[in-house]
């Protein structure tokens, strides 16, 4: 990844007060479904979307000991209306230059779990990777990020 795709991108994120230079820690939103029960349907996929990395991708980066990124304003822009509307986006920058990562479809998570086959078809399909879309690309990072700015992507967009 180069520099300037390490400077330039997003990540949604509930904390509304970050201030410029916050660190965010990787893993965040796997510390959090540890501690979920196990009915929850975030837990219920992501325990689905690991088995498949662990078996079938073992080089990609852990979902769980990661963060989320969005590597352009279109990606999370869609993002933030589909999934965080009610979150804050902020414009970081990878703290780990050597940091493993893997670019993926974000738009592969089904949001909720109605038939483990098709999850695990969805966990295959957002592995595999390949030819991704720009407004749906998500960089699954095994760094912490550092806050450069708040931004506001989606009522921006909204009054041009």
């Amino acid at each position: 990844m180069s520099n300037e795709n390490r400077t330039n991108i997003y990540h949604w994120i509930r904390l509304t007060n970050l201030e410029t230079g916050a660190i965010i820690p990787k893993g965040h939103w796997g510390d959090g479904l540890k501690r979920a029960p196990l009915r929850h349907d975030h837990r219920a996929r992501e325990i689905i979307y690991e088995r498949v990395r662990d078996e079938e991708y073992p080089d990609r980066p852990s979902r769980y000991e990661s963060i989320f990124l969005c590597p352009n304003e279109d990606s999370a822009r869609n993002f933030g209306r589909r999934y965080r509307a009610s979150e804050v986006c902020y414009r970081v920058s990878i703290v780990d230059d050597d940091a493993s990562y893997f670019i993926a479809n974000w738009n592969m998570m089904p949001s909720k779990i109605s038939d483990y086959a098709e999850v695990e078809r969805c966990a295959r399909e957002y592995w595999r990777g390949g030819h991704i879309p720009d407004n749906v690309q998500e960089i699954v990072v095994e760094s912490d990020v550092r806050v450069i700015e708040r931004v506001d992507l989606i009522r921006a967009r909204a009054r041009r």
